[in-house]
């Protein structure tokens, strides 16, 4: 009889509970955060197949030489990740870009939108539509849609840049640059302060930007999201891999693992040649038994790197 007492008192809560249910007012799902993403607006294409050329590059600063007899080739909607250690160059190559080097060539016609990381696009004196409106080539309603979808919305579009934190800098500057009239986008180091949302609604924008994408950046899983080409800078000369940061890491490990397996080629193909010499030389001080042995392993051996290459 404890069981089916137990029973009605818990069939008895659940009516209850049934009834509150339904006197309960019926309320709207909660709106979600949602994230920014942005639309690259179009602009007038370059019809150029190479887009940046460079012939017989050299610079020097002081005694230390950075470009020698260098060349490169930027062809029409490759996007460009240039990488590499601090010093190596990559900043001298972007502003002589930006200044019309008369060792590189910009295809006629290049209208090139230029983000660098002194935010010296933005007027601290300014608001933030302001300073947009002040070069955009679109009317006020679809900058703000923009700004809106980096996160700067209603009133927060009035706040003066001088006020804003380096990573709501870095998405006005961007904003600025994508609302200019431009064909050849150029990024130096664009992630640097972005919090989540905002990179990923860049690094979205940057996959399906259809023009010419220079960027310079440290940051390893964003170049690997939007780079199709891989730019570095070694011995003084600009080397342009064709494929993605996977595929250029995956290529050089191989190749340093190729320059290995060479070396250690070359020692054993000198100690081959040292065995040779003994073997040729009838000398009774030497083991030519064990120096016919010597010579076979030394054989094997290099067959087997040889095999890796």
């Amino acid at each position: 009889m404890g069981g089916q007492n137990a029973k009605a008192t818990l069939d008895k809560k659940v009516k209850n509970l049934r009834k509150r249910i339904e006197h309960l007012e019926p309320k709207e799902k909660p709106l979600e955060h949602g994230k920014a993403k942005i639309d690259i607006l179009d602009s007038s294409k370059i019809h150029s197949k190479i887009i940046i050329e460079g012939k017989k590059i050299n610079k020097k600063f002081h005694k230390k030489t950075i470009f020698k007899d260098a060349e490169f080739s930027i062809f029409n909607a490759n996007k460009i990740a240039l990488i590499g250690p601090n010093g190596c160059g990559k900043s001298t190559l972007i502003k002589m870009i930006i200044d019309h080097h008369p060792t590189i060539r910009v295809a006629h016609g290049a209208k090139i939108g230029y983000f660098s990381q002194d935010m010296s696009i933005l007027d601290d004196n300014l608001s933030i539509i302001e300073n947009v409106m002040n070069t955009s080539i679109h009317p006020e309603s679809f900058a703000r849609l923009l700004l809106a979808r980096l996160l700067f919305k209603g009133n927060s579009v009035y706040k003066k840049v001088g006020v804003l934190s380096g990573g709501e800098q870095v998405k006005a500057s961007f904003a600025k640059i994508i609302l200019q009239d431009i064909n050849l986008l150029i990024l130096d180091e664009p992630t640097n302060y972005l919090d989540i949302d905002s990179l990923e609604a860049i690094e979205s924008t940057l996959k399906d930007y259809d023009k010419t994408l220079l960027l310079v950046s440290h940051d390893r899983r964003f170049i690997s999201a939007i780079a199709d080409h891989i730019m570095t800078i070694e011995n003084y000369k600009i080397h342009i891999f064709k494929g993605g940061y996977e595929e250029f890491l995956e290529r050089n490990n191989k190749s340093h693992g190729g320059e290995e397996i060479q070396k250690q080629i070359i020692v054993l193909e000198t100690k081959l040649s040292e065995v040779i010499g003994k073997l040729s030389i009838e000398s009774k001080n030497e083991n030519l038994e064990a120096l016919d042995k010597e010579y076979y392993n030394l054989l094997g051996e290099i067959k087997e790197l040889k095999g890796k290459l």
